[in-house]
């Protein structure tokens, strides 16, 4: 499935998607900490019904406005923010999207814990994309959707499931000694097997996805 098709099939499973919570500028001015009455004034300018109308000034900083929305608003960015990662955007919008629904257990709420440290494998193995998808009340269209893009986004910056398990291996192998070297133990302190099941836990919940919008991974 190309790019065009990809937008395409955003478009169609999130057609139907109006703003109806926190939007892209409030979520911004939350972030600042704004008052009640600049936030009162950020929320009368998300004049946008439709989410394919968000300014492109505005569409890069859907990557912050993801953590200061609520339920209804991030039903009306997420397809914003997949399109325009497609559209190349911004390069942080694609793993923005994927945090939110991989990285993050919407189920619980349970902030993750620094991914430097053993205790984020744990809390990786207790994410279900199925869950994530069922607190954003996310349907079957919108699943196959979100599918869509991960694939892309997987195979666009050739991680995970699109990078061969034995090549991550050696990359750790070289890599997590002269991390350790470079910073405190407070900030990173995976062994070899542990950088090495946090990757297997991110391609299983990748796959998780992908299995639910019925997208088969390409060779």
């Amino acid at each position: 499935m190309n790019i065009q098709d990809i937008k395409a099939t955003i478009r169609e499973a999130f057609k139907d998607v109006r703003k109806n919570g926190i939007g892209v500028r409030e979520a911004i001015a939350i972030d600042d900490y704004a008052s009640v009455e600049e936030r009162e004034a950020a929320r009368r300018e998300d004049v946008e019904v439709h989410w394919w109308d968000i300014p492109p000034q505005w569409q890069p900083r859907l990557t912050e406005a993801f953590s200061f929305t609520d339920i209804p608003g991030f039903r009306f960015l997420l397809p914003a923010a997949m399109t325009a990662s497609l559209d190349r955007v911004d390069d942080g919008l694609g793993h923005s999207v994927w945090f939110q629904l991989a990285h993050w257990n919407q189920r619980t709420g349970e902030q993750p814990p620094h991914h430097g440290h053993p205790p984020f494998i744990k809390y990786l193995e207790g994410i279900s994309a199925r869950d994530n998808a069922n607190y954003f009340s996310l349907d079957a269209a919108q699943i196959h959707a979100v599918a869509c893009f991960l694939d892309w986004y997987m195979r666009d910056t050739k991680s995970l499931i699109y990078l061969p398990r034995e090549r991550y291996f050696e990359i750790t192998t070289k890599t997590n000694q002269s991390i350790k070297e470079q910073v405190p133990p407070e900030n990173y302190s995976l062994t070899i097997e542990d950088e090495m099941a946090v990757f297997d836990q991110e391609c299983r919940i990748v796959r998780e996805w992908l299995a639910m919008g019925g997208i088969q991974p390409t060779a």
